[in-house]
Order: structure tokens, then sequence, then C-alpha cells
């Protein structure tokens, strides 16, 4: 019973989060590659730290990319963060930052609040996804497809 137990708590050790780590210059190459991603500055992660409000020491690696202009709320930022803990944190401040955007544009940018309202947060693995745009559905199956 107790070997059974073992068996079962090691399978899903090994596939929890069903991805593999794969290099983030893989995924920024696959996500620069569409068009509306291609659009937008990349930044580095000490900007997405200062925008999302998060250590950007938590992040063992990531890609964000945004537009210097106030009016324009797409924006994606993909990390890979081992810790379960700093995961969590990051993953809050994507929420909250998210949260508060979307209520700054609550009753006035009636685009950008549908944007906002749609953006997407996903975690698979040791990866997060936040993404805000008309393409983030593309941006999120394309993000997924590079960590299988």
């Amino acid at each position: 019973m107790i070997m059974a137990a073992l068996l079962v708590f090691m399978i899903l050790m090994l596939t929890r989060g069903n991805s593999k780590v794969v290099p983030i210059e893989d995924i920024r190459s696959k996500m620069s590659a569409i068009p509306s991603v291609s659009e937008l500055s990349e930044k580095d992660m000490s900007d997405a730290g200062k925008v999302f409000s998060f250590d950007a020491d938590l992040v063992d690696e990531g890609i964000y990319y945004r537009v210097d202009d106030i009016m324009n709320v797409n924006e994606l930022l993909i990390v890979r963060i081992e810790d379960d803990d700093n995961r969590g944190a990051v993953h809050d401040a994507m929420e909250s930052y998210l949260k508060t955007k979307t209520e700054s544009f609550d009753g006035y940018g009636t685009n950008q609040f549908g944007l906002l309202s749609n953006g997407v947060i996903t975690e698979k693995g040791q990866y997060l996804f936040f993404g805000v745009s008309e393409d983030v559905l593309e941006w999120e199956s394309t993000f997924l497809k590079s960590i299988r």
C-alpha cells in the first residue's frame, strides 16, 4: 500500500504542470513571429517588475513586450520561475496589476477596458503567461505550443 502511494506521488510530481523547460530564446522567437507581438517594444525584467510590482529577481528568465503609450494596453509577459512561492508571488502581482489597470479604464476607455477585461493569465509548469491584446488567444496558444 505504501509503495502504491509512493508510486502515485512520484508520477504526480513528474507530470506536474505537464510542460518542459524550454529556453526563453525559443519562446521569444515563436512569440515575436506573431505580427501583433512584433509591433510591441521588448523590455527587460526590471521594467516588468516595476510595472507589475514584483521583485524581478524572483524570475529565472522571461520576456516582456509593451508599448510606451498609456492608452495602448497591449502587453505580453512570459516568465519561467522554478520556485513555487516566487511563482505564486508573481502570479498574484499579475492578477493585481490586471485588476487595477482594468478598473482604471472603466467608464472612459471602452476599447481598452474590453481588452483588459479579456486579459489572460495562465500558469503551466514553471511558466506564467500574461497577455492583453485582441490577439491574446493566438498569443496564448503559441506560448502553450512552444512549451510542450
